[in-house]
């Protein structure tokens, strides 16, 4: 027999700003736990100048770029909206989800923009028995 609980952690917002760049991941905690079978929805929130910048941002897991044709099924959506048009300020938020995760979502995800700009997420997946 499985008993459902609910897991609520909160922590201070996290965003990452490195020359005009901005990166934030929603939901904006260190940490997040998630019940096995539950869904999993991460967002990557990158503002910077249309300008300067041409590098978008990529989730990543364990080290590993999470591609649009990956095998573990994530899927993931990029939207992008004008911020100010007067300085060329763009928001692009990138969305990954699985509708229902297991033991092998667990691990460390980031939101990154080259080698230089990341935030990161540790996920953990909690088995209720």
């Amino acid at each position: 027999m499985y008993t459902r609980i609910s897991i609520l952690v909160i922590f201070s917002a996290l965003a990452v700003n490195c020359y005009g760049d901005t990166i934030k991941i929603v939901p904006e905690l260190p940490e997040l736990l998630i019940l096995e079978g539950d869904s999993l929805e991460l967002n990557c929130m990158h503002e910077y100048n249309s300008d300067t910048n041409t590098e978008m941002a990529v989730f990543i897991k364990e080290k590993q770029v999470i591609t649009l044709d990956n095998t573990d099924g994530y899927v993931i959506t990029t939207k992008t909206t004008v911020e100010d048009p007067a300085q060329n300020l763009k928001r692009t938020t990138k969305t990954l989800k699985k509708n229902i995760t297991s033991q092998s979502d667990h691990g460390s995800f980031s939101c990154a923009v080259g080698s230089s700009l990341s935030i990161a997420i540790e996920v953990r997946i909690i088995t209720c028995k």
